[in-house]
């Protein structure tokens, strides 16, 4: 009776504990995705009601028009023109990341050479150096000395080198990557590169899926470069310069517009995430699943529960950290049409007021800009 009385509170701690990690995966899940989802109800909208109400959540039927009004905001805006350009930066970019971050990351762990501990200080030193310091000696070199201004070289070859990356690998393989298998492969005849290509990459897909992840939206929203290298040609723009100009727009604002923008470049980053999550659910639960089960009464065998909420939590705060990048891009671009929001409003108040009082309420329109 006392084993009953044990199993059954047992059971009850271990279920309370998967309804609070339930509650708390809900919760981080409308953080994410209630962004998402007002940014599309206001691109549905027009400017008049986004002024009126700029939280709804009915959308409207205006996205078409909005669409429309999106080139008289930019006359150099061009969707598809901009999904080609940061595509094929953004793709060309994760690929060298993911790629060459592995290679590193797998010879700092499977090789043993003497300047193995020193070389991974000193990618971690790089690490900590923003990007902004080094921003003026990177423009200098690459279009004053190489002439390479309005090029995609720039702006992908050098993402080979991501020390971020490397870092994140490395601890992965560090936790997850048999040296055994590597020896096998080495009696068995396979040379190195094909080891690291046939049998390293496979077991580093959850980790090589983060971090394209991470690198691709990286690379989409990487306005600060691109807008340091692509100067003069309007050909080779990318999205983030593309709504950068729709927002700056301060003369005929189209509220709609400028969340119609936002919302079109934001596709591709969904996108990827949603090919790439199965890879990082998969890694998480492949990784975490060992030869511990419970013997059940029947003779049959499960999984202990705990290490059931255990997965379920690491692959759900996986997903919630690669929608919130998503959700950082959002927040970075509609920041100023918040802002805008808030002034507009203001300034129509104060027209309303000053009209009602018998002044002039032209003289308040030079807030607007």
């Amino acid at each position: 009776m006392e084993q009953v009385g044990v199993k059954d509170n047992y059971r009850l701690v271990q279920n309370l504990k998967s309804a609070g990690c339930f509650i708390v995966c809900i919760l981080l899940t409308l953080v994410c995705l209630v962004p998402l989802y007002l940014m599309i109800v206001n691109a549905c909208r027009g400017h008049n009601a986004i002024l009126q109400s700029p939280v709804s959540l009915i959308p409207g039927s205006n996205f078409v028009e909005n669409m429309k009004n999106i080139t008289t905001q930019s006359p150099q805006w061009d969707l598809l023109r901009g999904y080609r350009n940061s595509l094929i930066i953004a793709a060309g970019s994760t690929i060298l990341t993911v790629f060459f971050s592995a290679m590193t990351a797998y010879g700092l762990t499977v090789y043993q050479f003497k300047v193995r501990d020193g070389a991974y200080t000193l990618i971690l030193a790089v690490m900590m150096i923003p990007i902004q310091v080094t921003s003026t000696g990177f423009v200098q070199f690459m279009v004053g000395t190489l002439g390479l201004a309005d090029s995609f070289i720039p702006l992908i070859v050098p993402a080979i080198a991501a020390p971020a990356i490397v870092f994140y690998m490395r601890q992965y393989m560090k936790s997850s990557f048999p040296l055994d298998i590597v020896e096998a492969a080495r009696i068995d005849g396979c040379s190195e590169f094909r080891t690291f290509i046939s049998i390293a990459i496979p077991m580093m897909k959850p980790a090589i899926a983060v971090q394209a992840i991470f690198a691709f939206v990286q690379n989409w929203n990487n306005y600060y470069t691109q807008n340091m290298i692509l100067i003069s040609n309007d050909k080779m723009i990318t999205m983030p310069m593309m709504v950068q100009k729709v927002l700056g727009q301060d003369k005929k604002i189209d509220l709609g517009a400028q969340y119609a923008a936002v919302a079109l470049s934001v596709i591709p980053i969904i996108v990827i995430y949603v090919c790439l999550s199965r890879f990082i659910v998969g890694g998480v639960a492949l990784g975490g699943v060992k030869e511990e089960y419970i013997a059940e009464a029947d003779g049959s065998r499960k999984l202990p529960h705990v290490r059931k909420v255990t997965l379920q939590w690491c692959a759900a705060l996986a997903a919630c950290v690669c929608l919130l990048l998503g959700w950082g891009f959002i927040a970075q671009h509609l920041g100023g049409i918040a802002d805008y929001t808030g002034d507009e409003t203001k300034v129509t108040g104060a027209a309303e007021t000053a009209q009602a009082d018998g002044a002039d309420p032209v003289s308040y329109t030079h807030l607007r800009a």
